[in-house]
Parts: structure tokens; sequence; C-alpha cells
């Protein structure tokens, strides 16, 4: 039921209806109406809508500014001169229409040749293949490093690989450990993605595929200073855990990024 309010006005105890959308205080409401601009809108004069409801331009000019009150008669007589809804003396109704917004074209996205093809969470984009080569990698005692030899591609799932690197596939290996040297972190035989391009040694420790003086092998390498390097097996069982080497002794073939467990 609709708020009923009373008229301040002496001569005539007359309520006053707050319609809709006009909740809020009367002197706000009275300075906010659309009176001038729904007349204009109808092409009528001041004169006109002043003769049309019964009252004087001045009068009009008054209630039109929200210099006098807007009691329901005067909201009445207005909003049938004018041919609308009470409420719209102070609300605008929301036009309809039938426009359509237009969708802009979707680019198709093309990576650059380099660059990891991407995935959203909801949409597959399929394997991305990487080289799997036998490398013969070891991370026991360490066995001469041969030509390497390319075998089948490995799917490789793309969400997964941009969670990894976002190094270019073709800077990719997928190759394998050999020996218990380097566990609990990686198994004999364990897969291991070797990143070409990280090729250098940090300043912070990191496992690397390498071969020292010739002979290859998954070590975890740290800077030991005065041009001498840290070569690391994780196994504390391993008989020489820890043993250091010149850096010119070793060359480093890329960084492990990451490895999975064979089962």
């Amino acid at each position: 039921m609709p708020n009923l309010g009373t008229s301040s006005n002496t001569k005539c105890a007359q309520s006053v209806l707050y319609t809709k959308g006009a909740h809020v205080g009367h002197k706000k409401r009275m300075a906010n109406n659309r009176i001038a601009e729904l007349r204009k809108a109808k092409g009528m004069t001041q004169e006109q809508l002043a003769d049309a409801i019964g009252t004087t331009i001045n009068n009009l000019g008054k209630l039109e500014r929200g210099a006098r009150r807007l009691n329901q008669d005067w909201i009445d007589k207005i909003s049938a001169a004018l041919q609308c809804e009470p409420h719209e003396l102070f609300t605008s109704p929301k036009p309809l229409t039938t426009e359509r917004r237009v969708e802009s074209p979707q680019r198709e996205y093309r990576p650059h040749p380099d660059q990891l093809p991407t995935r959203s969470a909801w949409r597959d984009a399929g394997p991305v293949q990487l080289r799997r080569v036998n490398l013969e990698l070891a991370m026991g005692n360490g066995t001469v490093l041969e030509d390497w030899i390319e075998e089948e591609p490995y799917d490789f799932d793309a969400t997964k690989l941009r969670e990894i690197t976002s190094t270019p596939a073709h800077m990719l290996l997928i190759g394998k450990g050999i020996g218990d040297s380097m566990e609990p972190t990686i198994g004999s035989h364990d897969d291991v993605m070797i990143n070409l391009a990280e090729n250098e040694l940090s300043r912070f420790d990191g496992i690397y595929a390498l071969t020292i003086e010739g002979a290859g092998a998954i070590k975890r390498l740290a800077p030991a200073g005065e041009g001498m390097v840290q070569v690391i097996s994780d196994n504390r069982n391993h008989p020489d855990p820890v043993r250091k080497f010149p850096r010119s002794a070793i060359k480093i073939i890329g960084r492990v990024n990451w490895s999975a467990r064979r089962h």
C-alpha cells in the first residue's frame, strides 16, 4: 500500500501520495521533477500547460522549478495534461529498444612459431609434441654421452606445459635418467624435461642435464665460488654426494624443469 503523507497547507488538509520513484526527500523530489522536460517534449508552452491544469504561468513556473509544493492534486492534473504516468514526472522511463548489439568478429589467434600454444581452462587445445631423445644421461657414475638418438614424439598437455615453462616447445627435450643418485627427487628411468634455453648456471642451485669431462649426468649444481661448481647428488646414501669441479669442466645441456615417475 502506498505511503500517505499529509500536506502542510493549512487551507486544505489534502493528502499527498508518494508515488513510485518518489521515495526521496520531498524538497529534492520537487526540485528534480521533469515537468518542463516532458512539457517541451510534447511541444507545449508554459501558457498551454497552465491553461490545461487551471493555473497561471507564474504558478506553473514555480511548480517546474520546485519552488512550490507538488501535492497529489497537481501531480494528477499535470500527468493527465502531459499524458504520462504520475511517476514519470520524477523518473525517466526506460526506453524500449530493438537494437541488437553487434558483436565484433573474433580474430583467429595465431601464435608465433616459437611461442607455446595455450588453452583456457574450459577449452582443450590438444597436446604439444615435444622431442623425446635417448640421452643416456647417468645419475650414477656417469656414461659417455653418445649422439642423441631421437625417439617417438612425446605428447604433453598444453596447459600443464604452460604452467611449467614459457620456453618454446622446440627448446624442450624429454629424456630419461639412469641410476639412483638423485633419489628421491628423480628416480631411475624417470622421464625428465630438459630446457635447452636454460644452459647457464644461476647463482641459485638447480637440477641440470650436463656433461662432466664428457660423461653425461643429471645432477644438482650450485656455484661454489672462485670458478668452481658443486655437483650434488640428492641421494644422501650416495658414496660421494657433493663434489667440486672447475666450471670449465662442466658443459650444461639444460635445466631440468619437470620429471615424471615411471610406474
